[in-house]
């Protein structure tokens, strides 16, 4: 039924595709190995439980990327990935405080050493 009503519409039937993101194929950074903090959701929450890690070490994520899954008192909330690159090191925390760090993205052979503060 949709169908027939968008090739009417349009011209095309069920196949038409959204056009996608291109998928990004160098994960190389030209930058040092940055953090993934733990953003502010809201101003009365101060620390998230972890329910699901949605990446895992050597995952090689993209701007926008599900890093994980939170719970609040209020809500589960998804944590995007605001930086590019491969994971090398994810906190083993449980409950994170607001602007604590939940992981680090770099290239591979980064030495990561000064931001490890767990």
């Amino acid at each position: 039924m949709i169908g027939k009503l968008l090739k009417s519409i349009f011209g095309t039937g069920d196949d038409t595709k959204i056009e996608e993101r291109p998928k990004r194929t160098n994960y190389h950074r030209n930058e040092p190995p940055s953090t993934i903090i733990m953003p502010r959701i809201s101003d009365d929450i101060t620390s998230c439980k972890i329910v699901e890690w949605k990446i895992k070490v050597g995952d090689k994520i993209d701007v926008g990327s599900i890093v994980a899954e939170v719970d609040t008192n209020k809500a589960t909330f998804e944590i995007e990935s605001y930086e590019f690159g491969t994971v090398l090191h994810i906190t083993n925390k449980k409950e994170i405080d607001i602007d604590e760090m939940m992981c680090i993205i770099g290239n591979p052979d980064d030495d990561i050493s000064p931001l490890l503060n767990d």
